[in-house]
Order: C-alpha cells, then structure tokens, then sequence
C-alpha cells in the first residue's frame, strides 16, 4: 500500500466567528470513523478523556443518535461503526481544539 492509503482519511469542517471568543457561536465538526474497529470501548474512552480536557460542551451526532462527549455510556451507545460519518457540535470558549482533538481520537487508528 502507498503511504497515503496508509492515513486515515477525515473530513474537518468548522464553523465560528471566531476562535475562543466569548460569546461565539457553536462550532460543528464533521468526521468519519476511520478506526480499525467500530466505535467500542476503548476508542470511546479516548473520545470522553479528550472531551474531558476542555470545557466547552461537546456532542456526538449520529444520523439517529446523539451523545454527551463526556458520557462513556452515551458515547458507546451511539453504535457507531467504521465508515460512518460523525457531527461534533461544540461550545465553549476552547470548542475549536475540543473538535479538533475528539476528530483526531475519531480517526486514529487505536493500538
């Protein structure tokens, strides 16, 4: 294989008026499940211990489910499996790296 389809492919779409400014707008982020695996337990515990570095509000959308970042049981229960597009919806004054850093837990490959 070439190195490029060696890398998780992601799709990052933000939406601000600006970072980390009080009052700011929701941010969305969108991205597909790239792990080697569905989304079980151990990728969602690295989702929630990344959410939980920041203190913006953060949630995961599914096309039928949604769930609190910070939430283990929620985060499993959304069943999300590899190849399955993923909405983050985050707010906060840091929801800019909170997106960033659960899209890239999101997409790299667990060992």
């Amino acid at each position: 294989m070439s190195a490029s389809s060696d890398s998780p492919a992601q799709t990052v779409q933000t939406q601000a008026a600006g970072p980390d400014e009080p009052g700011s707008p929701p941010v969305q982020a969108t991205a597909t499940v790239t792990l080697t695996e569905d989304l079980h337990a151990r990728p969602a515990a690295t989702l929630v211990r990344a959410a939980a570095r920041f203190t913006a509000t953060v949630t995961i959308a599914t096309p039928t489910r949604q769930a609190d970042a910070r939430s283990m049981l929620a985060v499993i229960a959304l069943t999300a499996v590899k190849g399955q597009t993923i909405t983050f919806h985050a707010d906060g004054p840091d929801a800019e790296p909170a997106l960033a850093a659960l899209t890239a837990a999101l997409t790299t490959p667990q060992e």
